[in-house]
């Protein structure tokens, strides 16, 4: 690691040193605590794990012991722009900010019905799927669908010393 790992190890080191409960409520609620929390840590690692392999491939980053490979997919997704351009008012009747940049924008309060009212809202937060498109425009639809090339799983390759076997870790998270 480089310094870049942001997650707060302290927590796990707490963890394993707590003796857990004996009775059984107590022993119920501690691991509710320690399972709430582990999930937490999850999404951490997998938030600064999805970074590290963006930074890897933005950066160009080499390494002697390990190579890692993308599995590319291709995904459908609505042409936003062309949808935007030829059909504004359907763009406009069916796009949606995602929750996640509502919740952002305002909180979870009314938080789909606000987001649009905000000033800080922006177009490029709209989001149409496939589902709504199609429900829309019926057939017409597929002329606002495009195909995309998007990271399918990846696969860390450990590289061989010579006269060694290569070994090989596949990650089977969606992108």
């Amino acid at each position: 690691m480089d310094g870049n790992m942001e997650i707060d190890k302290s927590i796990i080191k707490q963890a394993a040193i707590i003796d857990m409960p004996t009775m059984p409520y107590d022993f119920a609620r501690w691991c509710k605590e320690v399972s709430t929390t582990l999930r937490s840590l999850a999404d951490d690692y997998d938030k600064q794990y999805k970074q590290e392999i963006e930074r890897i491939h933005r950066d160009d980053i080499k390494d002697d012991k390990y190579e890692v490979v993308v599995d590319m997919k291709t995904k459908k997704t609505v042409d936003l722009e062309k949808l935007k351009a030829e059909l504004p008012k359907t763009y406009q009747d069916i796009s949606k900010i995602s929750n996640s940049d509502a919740i952002r924008l305002i909180g979870h309060e009314k938080a789909y019905a606000l987001a649009r009212e905000s000033e800080s809202f922006n177009d490029d937060m709209n989001v149409v799927t496939l589902g709504d498109l199609k429900k829309a425009l019926g057939k017409k639809s597929d002329v606002y669908v495009k195909k995309v090339q998007v990271p399918g799983s990846l696969i860390f390759v450990e590289k061989a010393k010579p006269g060694e076997p290569t070994t090989a870790i596949e990650d089977n998270h969606e992108y």
